[in-house]
């Protein structure tokens, strides 16, 4: 089987398409990105998917990768990424399996209490756990004090991936496919403001979900502990699939295409 990309940027968003030459599935998947990232962080997991008959699309958000910048970065929010999460479930006219990694699982949380808990379903790809509050910031402050304080000082979280270094430490398990210096040119800034507002008083996650959920945990993720993935599990009543060696970029592990075949398994069991 073969498949076609096309990558366009339509209304100020980014949008990378692979259609398989054989569909599969009528149900298409969205892929939202975490923070840094765009939507090239997924073309490895969509032409794989592609390849077992799946279309998929991926898009950047305003300000990383492709996307141009529509507000300053510093100001956005979650509020504001989750009204262009919600304007391209509605573009694709069916609803879609969302796919959210990092703070896109936050995103894709946030889209099944404030938008519609209806979807065909969700994968959630090491997300931010059910609530940050108060662990989060004080993760952050433990694997990397200068960042936080530098953080904290611009508003911005791109001082957390100032190095190859830093980004690894954060991002990669110990034996990923990629180098950090491959990873870290592709990254951009982001918010500060974002990693503050998934934790009460401002964010209050529902006890279930209605969507039926999978959540894929790396085994030595630095920024989403598998003791905190484990209760989002719980707490949502989704399906847990731990990766064993991973670390955050689950796409960017040598696991990375046994992790696609869990997913199209998962997937193909009751999605159309």
């Amino acid at each position: 089987m073969s498949h076609t990309i096309h990558t366009a940027i339509n209304q100020g968003i980014e949008r990378i398409s692979c259609t398989p030459a054989e569909r599969r599935h009528e149900t298409p998947l969205l892929f939202i990105h975490g923070m840094w990232h765009g939507a090239w962080c997924w073309e490895g997991w969509q032409a794989q998917l592609a390849e077992l008959g799946w279309e998929s699309h991926a898009i950047s958000l305003p300000g990383h990768a492709g996307s141009p910048v529509q507000r300053p970065l510093r100001w956005c929010t979650l509020q504001y990424y989750l009204g262009f999460v919600k304007r391209e479930v509605e573009r694709l006219g069916r609803k879609p399996v969302l796919l959210g990694h990092s703070m896109g699982g936050a995103l894709t949380q946030h889209y099944l209490k404030y938008v519609g808990d209806d979807l065909p379903a969700a994968v959630l790809v090491a997300p931010w756990p059910y609530t940050n509050y108060p662990w989060g910031p004080l993760l952050f402050l433990r694997l990397d004090p200068v960042g936080s304080v530098l953080g904290a000082l611009k508003l911005s979280a791109g001082t957390y991936i100032r190095t190859p270094e830093s980004t690894a430490k954060l991002l990669l398990g110990p034996d990923p496919a990629v180098t950090p210096e491959w990873l870290h040119q592709r990254l951009n800034s982001e918010s500060f403001i974002v990693m503050n507002q998934h934790m009460w008083p401002l964010w209050n996650a529902p006890k279930r979900l209605k969507t039926p959920t999978l959540l894929l945990a790396g085994e030595l993720d630095a920024v989403g502990p598998l003791a905190w993935e484990k209760r989002t599990a719980e707490r949502y009543g989704a399906d847990l699939h731990v990766v064993q060696g991973a670390g955050h970029n689950l796409m960017h592990e040598k696991s990375s295409s046994d992790t696609v075949n869990k997913i199209d398994a998962w997937l193909s069991a009751g999605v159309e």
